[in-house]
Formats: C-alpha cells, sequence, structure tokens
C-alpha cells in the first residue's frame, strides 16, 4: 500500500518559523523542477529533487529568494533520481545558497541532521539518561550514535571522558565543529578502537568504570556490537530506541548476556502520530566474560 501524503496547512504541531520556511519553498520553487521532498533542519532548507543533475537555474533562482525573511542560514539540493520511502542520497549534495552549517557554539550542525520535533523531550531523555548511568570522573561513556555531539557534551559536563561512533560523515563533522571527537563508521567496525580507548583509560585510571549510551536508527544496535556488550560488558546502558521491534529484539539479547532492564520511559517525539521513541535503563548483573 502506498504512502498517503496529507496537506495540514498551518500544520499546528510545527513551530510558525518552520511553517513559514515550508511555505516559502512551496510558493518559491519552480514548477518544473522535479520535486520529491522539502526538509527544513532548523535554519537549513533542504530540496529533494528526483534527478541526476541540478537545474540550470538553480543559482539565479536561490539568489532571488528572501530566505533571510524566514530565518534561513543555508539552502541545498539533494539530488536523487530514485527518492522514495528513502528520502536523501547520501552522497550528492549542492549547496546553491548561503552557509553549509548553522548552529552556534557547541550546537552546530548540517542540512540533514536529524533533529527531533521538541527538543525539550530529548533534553529531559537526554537528562534521564544521565542520571542513570551517572557519568563522571571515575565513570566514562561510550556514546554509540552520537550524532554532532550533544549527548556527549552531557556525559562532559558531569566531569566524565567520552568517546563517540557516529556513521554520518556530516555529522562527524558538525561534532569536530563542537569540539567532540568520534569515531566514523559502524560502531561494528570500531570494536577494536573502543577497546583499545577503555583498556587505555584502565591502565591509567584502574578504578575507573565505563557505561553506553546508545541512540541507534531503526534497525537498532548491531548483532556484533550486542555481543561485544556482552562480552565486555559496561556497567549500566542507557538505550534510545525509536522503533520498538528492534529494541526488543536487542533487549532479550542483552538480557541472555546479563544485563536487566531496570525501567522503559516513552517518549511522544513526534505528537499526532502512531511513532512513539523509548528510553530503556539496564543494568550489568552477571560478571564480565571476556574482555
Amino acid at each position: 500500500m502506498p504512502d498517503e501524503v496529507i496537506d495540514i496547512p498551518e500544520c499546528p504541531v510545527h513551530a510558525p518559523e518552520v511553517r513559514a520556511r515550508f511555505d516559502l519553498a512551496a510558493r518559491s520553487v519552480p514548477l518544473d523542477w522535479p520535486l520529491h521532498a522539502v526538509m527544513v533542519a532548523g535554519e537549513l532548507l533542504t530540496l529533494v529533487l528526483k534527478a541526476a543533475q541540478a537545474p540550470a537555474d538553480a543559482l539565479p533562482w536561490a539568489a532571488q529568494v528572501d530566505w533571510t525573511g524566514v530565518g534561513l542560514k543555508g539552502v541545498s539540493l539533494n539530488l536523487h533520481p530514485s527518492a522514495g520511502n528513502r528520502v536523501l542520497s547520501a552522497k550528492h549534495w549542492v549547496r546553491i545558497w548561503g552557509e553549509a552549517h548553522a548552529g552556534s557554539e557547541g550546537d552546530w550542525y548540517g542540512p540533514s541532521a536529524f533533529q527531533q520535533l521538541i527538543p525539550e523531550l530529548y533534553r529531559d531523555a537526554l537528562g534521564r539518561a544521565r542520571d542513570f548511568i551517572a557519568p563522571g570522573p571515575r565513570r566514562d561513556v561510550i556514546d554509540l550514535c552520537s550524532g554532532t555531539g550533544q549527548s556527549i557534551a552531557v556525559w562532559r559536563q558531569a566531569g566524565a571522558e567520552s568517546l563517540g561512533v557516529e556513521l554520518s560523515g556530516e555529522a562527524v563533522s558538525c561534532a569536530e565543529l563542537n569540539g567532540v571527537h568520534c569515531l566514523r563508521g559502524k560502531a561494528s567496525e570500531r570494536i577494536p578502537q573502543l577497546n583499545s580507548w577503555l583498556d587505555a583509560r584502565q591502565v591509567s585510571r584502574p578504578s575507573t568504570d565505563w557505561v553506553v549510551f546508545a541512540n541507534p536508527p531503526r534497525l537498532g544496535l548491531e548483532p556484533e556490537v550486542v555481543q561485544w556488550l556482552g562480552r565486555r560488558g559496561p556497567a549500566r546502558i542507557a538505550y534510545l530506541s525509536c522503533s520498538a521491534g528492534s529494541l526488543r529484539r536487542d533487549l532479550d539479547a542483552l538480557s541472555q548476556s546479563g544485563f536487566e532492564v531496570e525501567s522503559i520511559l516513552p517518549y511522544d517525539f513526534f505528537p499526532q502520530t502512531s511513532h512513539v521513541e523509548t528510553l530503556a535503563l539496564l543494568t550489568r548483573t552477571a560478571p564480565t566474560k571476556v574482555n
């Protein structure tokens, strides 16, 4: 069954400035452009075109539109001839106006950055995770799928050392602008580096333990990562999930390898939809088997 697109003028879920940015794009984009989707990430706007090349008039058109009037800092094209449910092409970006990044010190992001619809709820989830995993000078944090580094900043403010892993190159670049270094790639491919970092921390500060914060995409944690967590054994895990199915799978596997689920907290990050995100808090109850 194909997806149904519902036009919601003046959508009550979006902030007024977001509605204004969508409206400007809807009124301004040339009718002959193969427009597939419009994305707003904060002060950055992206037009997804089902095309392999940018329209010849893209730059002069963008120069004539009053983007600053709706608070935008940059406008990009994402060229994706096969765009469908997978909206963005990872490689084919063309900036046609303004800046490549937006934000401020400690909060830089790019055009494909994922941002929660209600930032206050995300901050609450990070606060709950922080209170549970209790990062500090004697408790390091491995941050899986660390994004632009906002969560790592929370652990560092608590006095912890933290190492993140993030697949998106744009997010890694923004993390660097935010003063956060993280490893780029799949978490499963970075297990050797994570082990080396933890080993070095244990040598320099033998009484230090470690915990995990994970915020993976809908596919959940990779099986190799779940197995590694079972073997290596962090003291606690805070797992922010956007898929009940992959969360159940991963919690079953973690429970079998020595973790106990302390609590599960639902978050309505996307009001008026059926989508609910979940923060699962786990404690290690069985001794670590192997390094």
